[in-house]
């Protein structure tokens, strides 16, 4: 639960997280406060992005299954960024309705998608980052759970 991730990042690790949004059974809130947290306290979030970062899929419950979109493969993308330096950018989530394909890309939080006006809406390349105008839980009860200081002091 350490946001002390400096010996982590100093030894070349790669964090990708990822949870449904949808999770009945961990709230995503504690996920994001966490992600929050660590990027405050590593340097900012595009600091933090250089070596972890969190995707929240939409409609998924937890470990997996949901309502819709719920099938991603999240492997690929952490060996491309381990062994290839290709940060993961979006990971594509899938789901097959009435014999449809759909495809919803997952940005890195803090990052959702939105429609570009044009395209089929069913495919995830008619959609484009934006930042989401307001996910941030770092004010809710279980934030001390996370807080460790850096250095012995409070900040």
């Amino acid at each position: 639960m350490s946001t002390d991730l400096r010996a982590f990042r100093a030894h070349g690790g790669k964090l990708l997280m990822w949870q449904g949004a949808a999770d009945n059974g961990i709230p995503p809130s504690g996920t994001v406060d966490y992600y929050d947290i660590l990027a405050q306290r590593m340097g900012g979030l595009s600091s933090t992005q250089q070596f972890a970062r969190l995707f929240l899929f939409p409609t998924v419950y937890h470990c997996g299954g949901g309502y819709g979109n719920s099938s991603f493969d999240v492997v690929y993308p952490m060996v491309q960024w381990v062994e290839d330096g290709i940060a993961p950018g979006s990971i594509t989530a899938t789901d097959t309705i009435n014999n449809t394909t759909l495809t919803r890309p997952v940005y890195p939080y803090p990052e959702i998608p939105h429609y570009n006006g044009s395209g089929d809406p069913n495919q995830a390349s008619s959609f484009h980052p934006v930042r989401s105008p307001g996910a941030h839980y770092t004010n809710w009860i279980g934030t001390g759970l996370f807080y460790q200081p850096i250095g012995g002091r409070q900040s």
